[in-house]
């Protein structure tokens, strides 16, 4: 399969939850001998499968090799974008600073990888509190990828809900992904949603969090290995699995 091909075909997978079957895809040829911006490109690909699934020193270490290996502007962006992020997660925000001011100017030459490079800086403005400027991040992430892809657009929009702590968007992007299958959207709206109840139907926060509470249990059921390990652990599946509604106990 051509090398771009199979990339994307991975990216899709991913996007469903189905994170082992996606890294598969990724370490066999010509990913492992072929060309180095292909390797890289796998590789953030890689840091961001482990990264979703909670197992970030494993995400961290596939970020390194991909920034080692990078040879391009789009390359170069990915595993620097990638490494902030795991920064984020780590909760280390000097560190994600670092990164992703270095990703800036790689970042700007593509949509896809502005809107990620947006997405980052408002995790990382939220990390330090600083909500104007996450606020500036998410409207630019979602500009940026406006009528280029709809998961980019539906990721921005939970993102746009998560500083701002307006959902009125979030009922139909839950239509849409619903409609696509993108579990590994569905169960981080269900935890914006019951974060900020306020001006939504209740009925819809339960709605939403039971969808959000079942994708994680269908993408559990894919995954294999470490990834599955960590998945189990991850604080958001547990969230979702303590409790039947946003407000219901065990």
């Amino acid at each position: 399969m051509d090398p771009a091909a199979a990339w994307q075909r991975a990216v899709a997978m991913a996007a469903r939850g189905d994170y082992s079957a996606a890294d598969r895809m990724l370490v066999c040829e010509p990913w492992t001998t072929g060309d180095p911006h292909w390797q890289s490109l796998a590789l953030s690909a890689r840091g961001s499968f482990r990264r979703q699934v909670g197992d970030l020193e494993a995400a961290r270490a596939c970020d390194e090799r991909a920034l080692a290996l990078a040879d391009s502007a789009l390359s170069l962006a990915d595993a620097g974008i990638g490494l902030a992020a795991d920064h984020v997660a780590m909760g280390d925000a000097v560190g994600a600073h670092r990164e992703h001011r270095e990703a800036r100017s790689r970042a700007i030459g593509h949509w896809r990888t502005l809107t990620r490079w947006h997405w980052v800086g408002a995790e990382h403005a939220l990390l330090v509190a600083d909500r104007a400027l996450a606020t500036m991040h998410a409207d630019a992430a979602a500009r940026a990828c406006s009528g280029q892809s709809a998961r980019h657009e539906a990721k921005s929009a939970i993102i746009q809900a998560a500083v701002s702590g307006r959902t009125a968007s979030l009922p139909s992007v839950l239509e849409t992904l619903l409609s696509h299958g993108w579990d590994s959207l569905m169960w981080p709206l269900a935890l914006v949603a019951a974060d900020h109840p306020a001006g939504t139907d209740p009925g819809w926060v339960d709605a939403a969090w039971v969808a959000g509470r079942d994708a994680t249990y269908r993408i559990g059921e894919s995954l294999t290995g470490d990834l599955a390990g960590a998945w189990r652990r991850h604080p958001g599946v547990l969230r979702l699995r303590g409790s039947t509604t946003p407000t219901s106990g065990e």
